[in-house]
């Protein structure tokens, strides 16, 4: 990383440091939104399936 932006313009250590923070915030943020929607697919709406089928109501 050179710290180069694509103008051209050098940026300071604790804005690229900041820069890749912030962007590893959106990645983390992005994993977190889709781990649970996985478990809830996964796990859990089988199981609410199978209740539903023990109701009858399904």
């Amino acid at each position: 990383m050179s710290g180069k932006s694509s103008t051209g313009i050098q940026h300071s250590e604790a804005y690229r440091a900041a820069r890749k923070e912030f962007i590893n915030c959106w990645a983390m943020a992005i994993v977190g939104l889709g781990v649970p929607l996985v478990i809830a697919y996964r796990e859990w709406l089988p199981i609410m399936r199978e209740e539903l089928k023990r109701e009858g109501v399904c």
